[in-house]
């Protein structure tokens, strides 16, 4: 195999503890337990009594434990990452999901109290300008009030949730991280692990490709019973809960939190999934280009004639800083930080989690950023979109933790705009047009994954959910809502092997986040249309993009968007998107003739 320079490429977490033996690891946990405990007695029952001071105390008090909460949490979270067998990892992230959960349960009483507050008595409050930054926090309690419950209810959802919604999770992720396939190609017989064996998909051989997908989803088939379980037990525990908190659909759950109205949300499903013609257009071009009559949905990711390079990781590492630095002085230096400072992870190991994700916590600490790096062009968008991500934290850093997390609609912002600024340069470089066909074609396909794909993903989602709600579906259910989806998706542009109706079951974030899925498409779509804006302004844009990147969370996705001028309830809005990746297969097809 070759050398991905990858191998030295680890990431020093001493910003937060040396070692998972570290003797501070346990004082911390010890000591944010009392913390809580007296922040308990100190506030509970008398939010509606206190001063501005005592205000801008608690809110002190209530971020030092959770950052200090936060890191702990990080840095167990990390180190399994890269050793999901570990034993002594595992335990480590036991003791702080059980920590988390005291914890929890000990500061409960003040988001529920902050929601019981008087609306006279929050406006007085956030007039003030010690307290003015949390007035975005203060309406969000007061907008989720309609669906808490009583303290005590709260403590046991919290509680049960251990070993029932947290176990399954766990249940699942164990099991499938534990896979291994024995797989022979390129005259080699290897031992692969979920990663490495779906990386086949870009292979050159389309029979590599179709055998590789095919014993991928045989795996999860081979334990079907027991995934069907865990989805059905997770979907039917999540639909009992907002039930119960009087949320009307499994999706209004994800918009509340988004803070987004169904009419938005609906908007983008709608606009995506008439631009399924798209999709169906580029594929049988794909077709074309490859000369393959009979493309599959192994197939969709092979690789073009010209696009056989491998990146090392100091190659795409300088092709990332060059475009950074060709944009802005602040994303050049921010990217160039995480690179210094040792903050990536980058080998791909036999029990390492597999896919990449930065990972940023509190806004004292640096993100972090984990890759699986196999050389692909698309590591090199991989690369540029996580370290994206960092930037946006690093932006943000200047928010109290409260405000520092971008809210899921707007977490991909930066992620994808940094993707589009590595393509742009990939393409002014392009000397031939064949070269030009091979980027294009792989923005697009990333674009379909991202949007239109996510928007299959949440599409399946509604409907299970819908079906759980009219008694708990057979495996066949599930198989058959995704299959259909893939239909929808791709109708006959490609063949839908039998193997594909399993691919529901290999998607963790139906289980551990539902109805995340939609913010990709969002954050794509929205991006892409900020990106033609930034073109078309140039460098004006940009101080209004980091002042986007800046806000965090401290205002709703509305009123953030609009600072660039942004309208994201209006389909218009949203069909600007669409234009802009029916003009890329324009260029596309300009290029065959």
């Amino acid at each position: 195999m070759t050398k991905l320079g990858t191998e030295t490429i680890t990431w020093d977490l001493s910003d937060l503890y040396s070692s998972p033996g570290d003797d501070l690891i346990e004082q911390t946990l010890v000591k944010i337990v009392q913390q809580a405990q007296e922040f308990n007695s100190l506030y509970k029952g008398k939010l509606h009594t206190l001063s501005t001071n005592e205000w801008v105390s608690l809110f002190n008090d209530y971020q030092s434990i959770k950052i200090d909460l936060y890191k702990t949490a990080q840095y167990a979270s990390l180190e399994l990452s890269t050793d999901t067998q570990n034993d002594v990892l595992k335990a480590l992230q036991a003791r702080v999901e059980d920590i988390s959960t005291q914890i929890s349960n000990l500061l409960l009483f003040f988001t529920l109290e902050c929601s019981q507050l008087s609306d006279d008595k929050v406006q007085s409050l956030v007039n003030e300008d010690v307290l003015s930054e949390y007035a975005y926090f203060f309406k969000r309690q007061k907008d989720n009030a309609t669906y808490k419950l009583s303290e005590l209810e709260e403590k046991i959802i919290t509680l049960k949730d251990l070993t029932g919604e947290n176990g399954y999770k766990k249940l699942y992720r164990e099991l499938t991280s534990a896979f291994s396939f024995e797989f022979e190609y390129d005259g080699q017989l290897q031992t692969l692990n979920g990663t490495q064996l779906r990386n086949l998909r870009m292979h050159k051989d389309a029979a590599v490709r179709r055998r590789a997908m095919k014993l991928f989803y045989s795996r999860y088939e081979e334990h079907q019973i027991t995934i069907t379980h865990v989805f059905n037990n997770l979907f039917k525990d999540f639909n009992v809960e907002r039930e119960l908190r009087g949320y009307d659909s499994a999706i209004q759950v994800r918009n509340v939190v988004n803070d987004l109205s169904a009419k938005a949300v609906d908007s983008l499903h709608q606009v995506t999934t008439a631009s399924n013609t798209l999709v169906q257009r580029y594929y049988k071009i794909k077709s074309d280009i490859i000369n393959l009559p009979d493309l599959t949905l192994a197939d969709i990711y092979a690789p073009m004639p010209t696009s056989n390079k491998i990146y090392s990781f100091d190659e795409s590492k300088e092709i990332v800083l060059k475009g950074f630095a060709a944009f802005d002085d602040d994303f050049y230096r921010f990217a160039k930080e995480m690179f210094d400072e040792k903050r990536i992870h980058a080998p791909v190991l036999p029990t390492k989690q597999g896919g990449a994700y930065c990972s940023g916590y509190t806004p004292d600490v640096k993100p972090y950023v984990m890759l699986n790096h196999l050389g692909k062009a698309r590591d090199v968008s991989t690369m540029a979109h996580e370290l994206g991500h960092a930037i946006h934290d690093m932006f943000a850093c200047k928010q109290q933790l409260i405000n520092y997390h971008p809210i899921l609609p707007l977490a991909e912002t930066a992620s994808v705009f940094s993707e589009m600024i590595i393509t742009d340069l990939l393409l002014a470089e392009v000397t031939d047009d064949e070269t030009k066909q091979s980027i294009l074609t792989e923005k697009l396909e990333d674009i379909f994954a991202t949007s239109h794909r996510q928007n299959m993903f949440s599409c399946f989602e509604m409907a299970a959910h819908d079906k759980v709600m009219k008694g708990l579906p057979s495996v066949e259910d599930y198989c058959s809502i995704y299959h259909d989806g893939l239909k929808q998706m791709f109708a006959d542009s490609v063949i839908i092997p039998a193997e594909y109706r399993w691919e529901w079951s290999t998607i963790p974030h139906f289980i551990n986040v539902p109805f995340y899925v939609y913010a990709y498409n969002f954050g794509n779509l929205l991006v892409m249309a900020l990106y033609q804006q930034y073109k078309e302004e140039g460098q004006s844009f940009i101080p209004k993009l980091k002042e986007v990147l800046s806000a965090g969370s401290l205002m709703d996705p509305v009123s953030i968007t609009k600072i660039v001028g942004a309208d994201i309830e209006s389909p218009a809005f949203w069909q600007k998107s669409i234009v802009y990746i029916e003009s890329l297969i324009n260029e596309l097809e300009t290029l065959r003739r």
